[in-house]
C-alpha cells in the first residue's frame, strides 16, 4: 500500500531565502548567512570597496581578492563571463552577495537581453572601470 511508504517530514525555512532546513539550527544558521549577505549588498550598493566588504564575511568565506586581482572593484566596474555574452566587453557587474558570499552578477550584455547568476570568485576575471550595455 502506497500510504506505508511515505511519512511527513517537518521542515524549517529561512524567510530571507526560503530554503528548507531539517534541523533548527540549520536554518537560524542560514538565516544567519542571509543577514550577513544583505548586509555585505547594502555596504557594496552604498559604495563601499569589495576590499572592505569581504572583512565582513565568515573567515572560511573569503576571497583573497589580492591574488584574484580583484583589490579595486567598486560597484561601478563590470566584468566580462565570456560564456553568458556574444562580445568580450564589460557588461556584468556585481549587483548582491550570495548566502554563500558569491557574487551576483547581473548586466546585459548581448543578443539574448539582460542576464545574470551567481559566480565563483576565480571566474570574474579582471574588473573594468566601466560596465557596457549592449543598445539592442
Amino acid at each position: 500500500m502506497i500510504s506505508e511508504s511515505i511519512r511527513r517530514v517537518d521542515k524549517w525555512e529561512c524567510l530571507s531565502c526560503h530554503e528548507e532546513h531539517y534541523s533548527e539550527a540549520g536554518a537560524v544558521l542560514c538565516a544567519t548567512r542571509c543577514a550577513q549577505a544583505e548586509a555585505a549588498t547594502e555596504a557594496f550598493s552604498r559604495g563601499e570597496p569589495l576590499s572592505e566588504v569581504v572583512k565582513n564575511f565568515p573567515e572560511n568565506c573569503r576571497p583573497d581578492l589580492k591574488a584574484l586581482g580583484l583589490e579595486g572593484v567598486t560597484k561601478t566596474c563590470g566584468f566580462v563571463v565570456g560564456h553568458w555574452q556574444c562580445c568580450d566587453l564589460p557588461a556584468y557587474a556585481i549587483i548582491r552577495f550570495t548566502n554563500t558570499f558569491r557574487p551576483f552578477l547581473w548586466g546585459k550584455g548581448g543578443w539574448t537581453g539582460c542576464y545574470g547568476g551567481e559566480v565563483n570568485w576565480k571566474d570574474l576575471g579582471k574588473p573594468s572601470d566601466t560596465i557596457y550595455v549592449d543598445p539592442r
